[in-house]
């Protein structure tokens, strides 16, 4: 019926010259018509078959070919079937009375045709307002990336909407419940089960419900559920309509979140228990008040550096450059460019920041009271690579210092020392090295990156 009315509209609204042309045509069909049962028999009206040409014109073109089919129905009606036959001349009352008559009702039939007229234009219009509704609605289903779905209780059959079907990965195809839930990841078929009483129980408001279902291609999707139940006369529940989204992008951002705040409540304990044993042991080494403040200070700076680092990163860790480079910053003004790096873009995990960070922190304290940055001449050079065995990817990190005052062996290892072999040993489960060269101090320490 649709594509009847959109080629009716097509050919005798939109083209004028084909309705017209039309009307022409059912005058001499009907007019054949009646020449064809004349020969049957003489006892046929003579506008029998020219009334409904009239009409089809009136329906189909409007009132404008109605008229021309009635002119020439009315003088072909004259010239063939009235007496005397074959001319225009009136001889009797009665043909005038007839053609009168024809005239009326042929009259009638262009006010008929031209009301079906204007239903069928009317209908064609409203096909055309609910395909616009369709397509707009569809578009704002996408745009809001929604899928509508229904249930029917009494069929057990459920049914959704392409975008619904491109979420579960399924074809857009009826399906039980019972078939349903076997998408449904195992864990949350209770929940499915659960809700489907809920709604179905809800009489006035709309149920809100989710869970997860499991696609063919083992991905596990977060679905939101909006649905109403749908009822009888009698009130009884009959089925379910709604929408569905998929959440599943919100699902693990939260669920991200919930695990950076577990992180850094684990972080915040260990901080503040290394922050406790900085001030023990700086307090044991220093030899006096400011001593023991600017030390300290200082060793609190370079934990607050590493978890700026952590926070600006939003907790997915930062690259081994961008931690050199914060730990030796403090120092630029003594060291200007004398602290060279050399490395791959290594993005650390973020557990790894702060006791990687404190270690860098301690060697380029070292170097600048004692070491190669204590000397105008001195420089520093830290450089790293990866290394993969069968245990797994592992960091190996040089520390060199050159051109420093000369380097003998510790007689007993600081708490600096002790801090950093604390943090790579026990922190970082790595091992650390120091050669004491003439030359200068050569640290390297490896830890594993799948920490």
């Amino acid at each position: 019926m649709d594509r009847l009315i959109r080629a009716y509209h097509t050919i005798f609204i939109t083209n004028r010259t084909y309705a017209y042309a039309f009307a022409i045509v059912c005058v001499a069909v009907a007019t054949l018509l009646r020449l064809g049962a004349g020969l049957i028999t003489t006892d046929v009206a003579p506008f029998v078959t020219l009334l409904p040409a009239v009409l089809m014109a009136a329906v189909l073109g409007g009132a404008g070919p109605g008229a021309l089919a009635l002119v020439l129905s009315a003088l072909s009606a004259w010239y063939f079937f009235l007496e005397p036959l074959r001319s225009f001349g009136v001889d009797t009352a009665a043909a005038v009375i007839d053609l009168t008559l024809f005239a009326l009702c042929g009259a009638a039939m262009i006010v008929v045709g031209r009301v079906l007229q204007a239903a069928v234009i009317r209908a064609d219009q409203t096909l055309q307002d609910v395909r616009e509704g369709e397509r707009r609605l569809r578009g704002a289903l996408e745009a809001g990336h929604l899928g509508t779905i229904s249930y029917n209780l009494s069929q057990d059959r459920g049914r959704w909407s392409p975008a619904f079907a491109k979420m579960i990965g399924q074809p857009v195809t009826a399906m039980s419940f019972s078939e349903w839930l076997e998408l449904v990841h195992p864990d949350d078929r209770h929940i499915a089960q659960t809700s489907l009483e809920e709604a179905l129980a809800t009489k006035t408001e709309t149920y809100k419900t989710h869970y997860r279902v499991v696609r063919p291609d083992k991905a596990v999707r977060w679905l939101e559920f909006s649905v109403t139940a749908t009822r009888d006369s009698t009130g009884t529940p009959v089925g379910l309509d709604g929408f569905a989204l998929d959440v599943t992008d919100r699902f693990r951002e939260d669920e991200r979140k919930q695990e950076i705040v577990r992180e850094m409540h684990h972080r915040v304990k260990n901080v503040l228990a290394i922050v406790q044993a900085l001030a023990r042991q700086t307090a044991h080494q220093a030899t006096s008040l400011d001593s023991f403040l600017s030390t300290f200070a200082a060793r609190l700076n370079a934990l607050a550096t590493t978890h700026d680092l952590i926070v600006s990163n939003q907790g997915r860790g930062v690259t081994l450059t961008e931690l050199v480079k914060t730990e030796t910053a403090p120092f630029e003004s003594i060291a200007a460019s004398r602290i060279t790096l050399d490395g791959p873009d290594l993005m650390l995990p973020s557990e790894m920041i702060t006791p990687l960070g404190l270690v860098l922190h301690e060697l380029t304290t070292n170097a600048a009271k004692y070491g190669s940055l204590s000397h105008r001449n001195g420089a520093v050079s830290v450089s790293w690579s990866t290394r993969t065995n069968g245990g797994g990817p592992r960091l190996l990190v040089l520390w060199r210092e050159r051109g420093g005052p000369p380097v003998t062996s510790p007689t007993k290892a600081g708490f600096g020392s002790r801090l950093i072999s604390r943090m790579i040993r026990n922190d970082l489960a790595g091992e650390i090295e120091y050669h004491w060269l003439a030359q200068g101090l050569d640290c390297t320490f490896t830890v594993p990156l799948a920490n």
